[in-house]
């Protein structure tokens, strides 16, 4: 059941939001435990010709600070068949990590030369680069990497949709809108846990009409003796726009639902993972 909203959305600066995403950051950024389990979907629909795909998938994370870190992809089956692990990254008790995939995709240098924690977060980020995405939106609000970067919105750029109900549960939604992506994060009401992301991107005319304005100009060179820009046989003659790329009108929605527990003791075994040896 939708409850009413109670502020009208604005897109000026709102103190709400902002104390808001800072109480998020700092449960997350501080919490001694993590563990959830979740799935994430992507539906496109085509208008020309009419066509919708829908990709789904399964997940789980577990953490203990300072970084003992797992996290699973997974197939996505029905309740009775949670599925097998695709992929999976882990920071083990020594300090040192893994990483595996049904599908070959980790580079085994990620590992080897780079910093621990910048490799699983560069794993995590080359999962998010696929068809589901989101998959190191928690990792990053845990501080997992080293970098600190926060996937939350900005909140000079985000605004209150006020009050909604997920899976039973009171949630402030915050958007926050990226060109050509609109995003609404849900956050419960009286834990300030994160328990839903919608990314909701449009590719239609009006989105090719705003691209380019935004795009360079693009200068053209006339070529007198030496054909290469800014040889002295070349000078600069006027400026045009890039071409706009067609692209047959869609829709695409992704939604990742997480269900976190935070605080309590973890099981050594969800910290563990042992790659499959047969079934792949």
């Amino acid at each position: 059941m939708k409850l009413p909203d109670p502020r009208v959305p604005s897109h000026a600066p709102d103190p709400f939001v902002r104390d808001l995403l800072k109480r998020v950051a700092n449960l997350y950024g501080s919490c001694r435990t993590y563990q959830d389990t979740g799935e994430t979907t992507k539906t496109t629909r085509w208008d020309e010709p009419p066509q919708v795909r829908k990709y789904s998938a399964r997940f789980k994370t577990a953490f203990v600070r300072p970084d003992r870190f797992l996290f699973e992809d997974r197939d996505a089956l029905d309740d009775s068949a949670p599925g097998r692990a695709t992929d999976a990254v882990w920071i083990d008790a020594s300090g040192s990590g893994g990483a595996w995939s049904a599908f070959e995709r980790f580079p085994k240098e990620w590992l080897s030369a780079l910093p621990i924690r910048k490799a699983v977060m560069l794993i995590l980020g080359s999962l998010d680069s696929g068809a589901l995405g989101s998959f190191a939106f928690v990792p990053e609000l845990l501080r997992v990497g080293d970098d600190r970067h926060s996937p939350l919105p900005d909140p000079s750029n985000a605004r209150s949709l006020g009050v909604a109900e997920h899976d039973g549960m009171l949630c402030e939604r915050i958007e926050s809108t990226h060109l050509p992506r609109r995003d609404v994060l849900w956050v419960e009401r009286g834990t300030d846990l994160v328990l839903k992301l919608e990314s909701i991107e449009t590719f239609d005319d009006a989105y090719d009409d705003s691209v380019e304005k935004m795009i360079p100009l693009t200068p053209t060179w006339q070529h007198l003796e030496d054909p290469s820009p800014g040889s002295p046989g070349t000078r600069l003659h006027g400026s045009a726009r890039r071409p706009r790329v067609n692209r047959d009108p869609f829709r695409s929605v992704r939604t990742v639902v997480w269900r976190p527990i935070m605080d309590r003791p973890v099981d050594s075994a969800s910290l563990e993972f042992t790659p499959p040896t047969e079934g792949f």
